[in-house]
């Protein structure tokens, strides 16, 4: 509701008012684009009295359901905002989100064509009946998709004699600070050749020096192939080869005593563009993993435990996935495979104390492991690796453990790939999987005693870090 009066809003475009007999305001389609792999469109109308927040839908909104990207406001990639007295919808979806969304689908000749609509939804309140109006507009959207391109380049042909010409080679070198290389192929009827072939002309601002690396000729019936080699040094920060290129020659005869050019004749020049790749652009692509750890009293971890008492054994297990597989992981259908799991470190500490009891270090049992008896279990599935120990007096007394104190179980895991050779970043994943970032549990440690002996219940604090290697 416009209850200040919004004065500042231009004449033509200020808040616009719900009559009984007269649907106003509908929505108007600004404009849509598609940049960079996304769908872009932006849809706004003016502000209305008693207009509750409309709906949008992108084709279908019985897809929503299953296609949630498609309409707001539960999709993350439509987004509203308010630009003077309009409500402006933006919508910025990923092509291979948007192309699921119910587009109807036409081949023209020479295009892919997609055909759909922007629906809106509308409430606006009827003072007089005391009930709302509902009004579905649609904006209707094609785009199209060109399915055939034809390539021209251009050669300047002269006369008497006649030059073709054409770029046979464009080299850009792999290291940076290397020179860039073309290759410009002139072809000349005989009894004329081209000599004397210089760059003359380079983009503004993008070439340090250029030289001429080597020519060739082949000479013969009645044509001369030549070909001017080039090497370009680039200037500090060019990273594309763009722009307009020259380079003059001079015409010559096969027999230069019986040479028909005059000097004004012998002159002759080659323009040519070069368009490059940007060269100093980088990609990087990052697979995320993720995992679950979970407690056991026994070796076939089929029974899950929360507590234990002093001298007897736990049984730890970890599962982990890459974020680019199904969940859970099968060997059969993931597209990041592992070739094994391995154990590295595992680490005992109390909460509130900074000490570390490290009885596992480095993939071996550490030099004092407190006699917990720590022991690796490899595992068939080469996405779990297991460990188990036992909570000894020497362990809990190394914690200083008094009373209910709350305890960190931690563990070190490398992840090795079937291929490739990069290494991973460190992830922390906590009991459940589902935080694939951080992980944070409760826990406590309860020294008491039962039956003449020291007890230690163990209410399992789990955390660990999984590093991923390449192999």
């Amino acid at each position: 509701m416009d209850v200040s009066g919004h004065e500042e809003c231009p004449q033509l475009s200020n808040w616009g008012v719900v009559l009984p007999l007269n649907t106003l305001n509908p929505p108007i389609m600004d404009s849509g684009s598609f940049v960079s792999n996304n769908l872009n469109i932006k849809v706004s109308q003016p502000l209305v009295n008693g207009r509750a927040d409309g709906v949008a839908f992108l084709n279908d909104f019985n897809l929503n359901k299953t296609h949630p990207y498609c309409t707001y406001p539960i999709s993350d990639y439509i987004f509203k905002e308010v630009d003077g007295c309009r409500d402006i919808w933006n919508f910025s979806i990923p092509w291979d989100m948007a192309s699921q969304c119910g587009w109807k689908l036409e081949n023209q000749e020479g295009y892919k064509v997609y055909k759909g609509q922007v629906i809106i939804h509308n409430h606006e309140y009827l003072s007089n009946i005391f009930e709302c109006r509902f009004i579905q507009s649609v904006l209707r959207i094609k785009i199209r998709f060109q399915m055939f391109v034809k390539v021209t380049i251009d050669t300047i042909v002269y006369s008497q004699p006649n030059i073709e010409a054409a770029i046979t080679k464009q080299i850009v070198a792999v290291n940076f600070g290397e020179a860039a290389l073309f290759q410009l192929t002139t072809v000349i009827r005989s009894p004329f050749r081209l000599a004397d072939g210089v760059l003359v002309l380079t983009p503004p601002g993008k070439i340090d020096t250029f030289a001429t690396t080597g020519t060739s000729e082949s000479c013969g019936g009645d044509r001369c192939v030549q070909r001017w080699n080039q090497a370009l040094h680039l200037s500090n920060g060019t990273c594309t080869l763009d722009g307009q290129y020259r380079m003059n020659f001079t015409k010559t005869c096969s027999d230069a005593s019986n040479c028909p050019l005059s000097d004004t004749e012998k002159t002759a020049a080659v323009d040519f563009n070069l368009v490059s790749e940007n060269f100093c652009a980088e990609i990087s692509v990052e697979i995320g993993l993720y995992g679950s750890i979970k407690i056991y009293d026994d070796s076939n971890f089929q029974n899950a435990r929360s507590s234990f008492i002093v001298g007897t054994r736990a049984y730890f297990l970890i599962t982990i996935n890459s974020d680019a597989n199904a969940n859970p992981y099968d060997d059969n259908t993931a597209s990041i495979k592992f070739s094994d799991t391995i154990l590295i470190t595992v680490t005992i500490r109390v909460e509130g104390y900074n000490d570390i009891v490290r009885i596992f270090e480095s993939g071996h049992v550490s030099s004092d492991d407190y006699g917990s008896g720590i022991q690796s279990i490899d595992r068939s599935e080469v996405n779990m690796v297991g460990f188990s120990f036992m909570f000894t007096l020497r362990l809990i007394e190394a914690l200083n453990c008094t009373g209910k104190v709350k305890v960190t179980i931690g563990a070190e895991v490398q992840v090795n790939y079937l291929s490739g050779n990069s290494t991973k970043r460190a992830i922390l994943v906590n009991e459940n999987g589902s935080e694939k970032t951080s992980v944070s549990t409760t826990n406590e440690l309860d020294t008491t005693e039962s039956h003449g002996n020291n007890a230690v219940v163990i209410i399992g604090s789990l955390f660990f870090v999984l590093f991923a290697l390449l192999l």
